[in-house]
């Protein structure tokens, strides 16, 4: 696996935690059970799991009509699409220069003009 796929997996994974967390904190509620604090989940969800977090939310009706969910959610999700475009940016960009300057170095080997 290279390094977009693995962030990829990672990524799927931890919005499939979040997706689960919103569930089990939805569970305990109903039960009246020890909660998960309403602070772990947005931060779990501007750590990048803002779908899951999302998604759990809709589909579990969980903190739907909490305010502090109704903005931060789509925040979080704003910021994680930030995050993730800055880092494919830098990531195929830096590529995209190491080659270009590996391509340069061969070209002056060939020529066999030396560098320092």
């Amino acid at each position: 696996m290279n390094r977009p796929e693995t962030a990829t997996a990672v990524y799927l994974v931890w919005n499939l935690f979040n997706f689960v967390l919103m569930g089990v904190d939805k569970r305990r509620a109903k039960r009246d059970l020890w909660r998960i604090p309403e602070r772990t989940l947005l931060c779990c969800a501007f750590l990048m799991g803002a779908v899951g977090s999302l998604l759990g939310s809709h589909v579990f009706h969980h903190k739907t009509r909490k305010t502090k969910f109704k903005i931060g959610l789509p925040a979080a999700l704003l910021f994680n699409i930030a995050i993730a475009s800055a880092a494919a940016y830098f990531y195929y960009n830096f590529n995209y220069f190491n080659f270009v300057r590996k391509q340069k170095q061969m070209q002056q080997n060939r020529l066999g003009i030396v560098t320092l």
